[in-house]
């Protein structure tokens, strides 16, 4: 519902609803900024309290936007989900082709958000064998702070971009390039500060990823029907974050999280394809 409502909204109302890729940007970055924030305040509030009182103060935190919300003055959109819309739209080659393109996101994002401690983990461990574990812990954990924060100034910095809605498939599509040889250097490096930079580079480039297809996607049909054509590409979305991340898991115990990470090189070769693919087809409504 979060994800349906917000994404629909921002390309309506952004930009006055004439640079869809733009407004996804710029409307995404709250999620940076909570990828960010939210486990430093969780961190801040177990060390000082107890864990009731900690999750307790969170739901409060969390609940504060709520008042907000409910005092703010809405646009009228007839942009929401409806099931005969979303029946018609799986026969669109646009909607298929963004769900597969964002499936392809999703392996990368979800992967680099469950594994990057355990990849600086063992990055440190080859770079510092005597170096405690909890100090290695902490500055492992870390990373997720630096892929935010990229993942913050990569979108903000694509939602100034006038022609990302025209020309968004081709940057997906070079990014993409380049995330996967930053992957192949993640698999291989072994100094930390190299680490750091690569888990910097990767988020700064595959951060507009979801919001550039998404607007791509939308800007080819009425937004009348963006929630049922959000809610399909959405779903390519979850199965991606679903499977990808389990299968580096796997791979990893024979092996290594950090040699593991190549699994996700051929999802951005893949995704090269799907961008340059999606920005062919035609407008449909």
């Amino acid at each position: 519902m979060r994800n349906t409502a917000g994404n629909t909204l921002f390309p309506v109302v952004l930009f006055e609803g004439k640079n869809p890729a733009a407004a996804s940007n710029l409307g995404n970055v709250f999620f940076g900024v909570g990828l960010l924030l939210v486990p430093l305040i969780v961190s801040f509030l177990f060390r000082k309290t107890t864990y009731e009182k900690a999750v307790a103060t969170l739901a409060v935190i969390l609940l504060a936007p709520v008042a907000v919300a409910i005092l703010a003055t809405y646009p009228e959109s007839n942009a929401g989900f409806h099931f005969s819309d979303a029946l018609a739209m799986l026969t669109e080659p646009a909607v298929l082709v963004s769900a597969l393109a964002l499936l392809c996101y999703a392996s990368l994002d979800t992967s680099f958000c469950n594994w990057l401690p355990a990849f600086g983990k063992e990055v440190i461990g080859q770079a510092g064998p005597g170096t405690d574990a909890s100090v290695a812990d902490a500055s492992a954990q870390r990373l997720i702070s630096v892929y935010a924060v990229a993942m913050i100034i990569g979108r903000l910095i694509a939602s100034q971009v006038p022609t990302i809605t025209d020309y968004g498939s081709y940057f997906v599509a070079a990014a993409s390039l380049g995330t996967a040889l930053i992957i192949l250097a993640m698999t291989v490096t072994r100094s930390v500060k190299l680490a750091w930079l690569l888990v910097f580079v990767a988020g700064l480039a595959s951060a507009p990823f979801f919001p550039t297809i998404v607007g791509i996607t939308f800007a080819k049909f009425s937004p009348e029907v963006y929630g049922s054509v959000f809610g399909i590409i959405f779903a390519g979305a979850l199965l991606g974050g679903a499977t990808i991340p389990k299968a580096i898991g796997n791979l990893a115990k024979g092996s290594t999280v950090q040699k593991s990470l190549k699994l996700l090189i051929p999802a951005c070769v893949i995704l090269v394809v799907l961008a340059l693919v999606l920005g062919e087809l035609p407008k449909v409504r």
